[in-house]
């Protein structure tokens, strides 16, 4: 995306129900026209822009900004991708995108790109990040969503996933990501049945 395009992209409101107007010398017909061939996530930004009086408007939805943080976390190689609608089970956020990098040095990489594009095709920040410093589970809580991004054996340990198994479950196709990669657990929850034995439990 050109820059233009992601500066004005940088005033989507920060926070759910919130407005912004993009100024008057902002190029709308080159957002339009950037939305169509770009992946669904972003395609569903376009569909939210209105022109009303010269006043342009951009808005995106948590569930859009989940799906802009999935496609970050793809496009650094994550695993495992899973994004959870726990809005029924829990009052204090209303979706979890859980992750898995392979080791410190790709937990590290893919936190890195989840927090870049967010600020810079959303405008958002996360509230707070925990566990920055061992990088064997980093939690970026963003309010209405929390992202959990893991190495394999501390995913494996605590398997947060399935303690809210209850939770559905959007397919990460949405978000405009193909051939993901999972492991024969998480794939069950995904609804990715490989076909192959599942991972025995301990």
């Amino acid at each position: 995306m050109e820059p233009g395009l992601r500066g004005a992209l940088g005033l989507i409101p920060r926070a759910a129900g919130e407005r912004r107007v993009l100024p008057e010398s902002a190029d709308v017909g080159r957002l339009r026209e950037a939305f169509p061939a770009a992946p669904a996530v972003v395609v569903s930004c376009g569909q939210n822009l209105h022109v009303d009086a010269k006043r342009f408007e951009v808005s995106l939805n948590s569930r859009e900004a989940v799906l802009l943080a999935a496609r970050a976390a793809d496009d650094k190689k994550a695993s495992d991708i899973l994004i959870q609608d726990v809005s029924e089970l829990m009052r204090v956020t209303d979706y979890f995108v859980t992750v898995t990098g392979a080791n410190a040095r790709q937990v590290d990489g893919i936190v890195d790109g989840i927090e870049e594009t967010l600020l810079d095709q959303a405008g958002l920040k996360p509230h707070f990040v925990e566990g920055r410093e061992s990088l064997e589970w980093v939690l970026l809580d963003y309010g209405d969503f929390v992202v959990h991004v893991f190495q394999p054996n501390v995913r494996d340990f605590y398997r947060l996933e399935s303690l809210w198994g209850d939770a559905p479950v959007i397919d990460v196709a949405e978000a405009g990501i193909e051939d993901a990669v999972y492991s024969n657990r998480v794939a069950r929850l995904a609804g990715r049945e490989t076909g192959e034995p599942e991972d025995e439990e301990e």
